[in-house]
């Protein structure tokens, strides 16, 4: 079985106790609050707080992490 990443709402994370042990040693579960942070998720980005002010019109726009 391959590892799996899961995405859940930060508020049902106490609702992992009832996800069965052997399954949750093969997932890795990644609570979020928002929107943008599910998509950083899936896109790999970096988030908001990690991202650098220092682009050239210093947005903060968010950036891919180097490959």
């Amino acid at each position: 079985m391959r590892s799996r990443r899961v995405l859940l709402p930060r508020h049902n994370e106490a609702d992992l106790e009832d996800v069965p042990e052997e399954l949750q040693r093969d997932m890795e579960f990644v609570p979020v609050d928002s929107a943008s942070e599910v998509l950083a998720e899936a896109l790999g980005l970096v988030p908001a707080s990690s991202a650098t002010a220092s682009t050239a019109g210093g947005d903060g726009a968010r950036t891919a992490p180097p490959r």
